[in-house]
């Protein structure tokens, strides 16, 4: 049995975009592109870690939080706590 993707409140089901409500369990664009990087040795298949995930974007949620305090008195740390958390989320 497989377990089915659940959303950050723990609900199940398919995982859905809000924007657009198109479901991500399959997708066309670039397909063709990662298979040849993975057929070639350049990515490698991993099993999907739900736990890992939401520990990543609790991370991210995290350092959104301190930058936004941290803006006025560190701007540029700020930044990069900003743009460290947009390439965890």
């Amino acid at each position: 049995m497989v377990d089915q993707p659940r959303d950050r409140g723990g609900r199940s089901g398919p995982v859905q975009r809000q924007d657009s409500g198109l479901s991500l369990d399959k997708w066309d664009r670039g397909r063709d592109v990662i298979v040849q990087m993975i057929a070639d040795g350049q990515m490698e298949r991993v099993q999907p870690n739900r736990d890992q995930a939401d520990a990543v974007l609790d991370e991210a949620s995290r350092n959104l939080g301190t930058a936004g305090r941290a803006v006025n008195d560190d701007p540029g740390g700020a930044l990069s706590l900003a743009y460290d958390a947009a390439r965890k989320g």
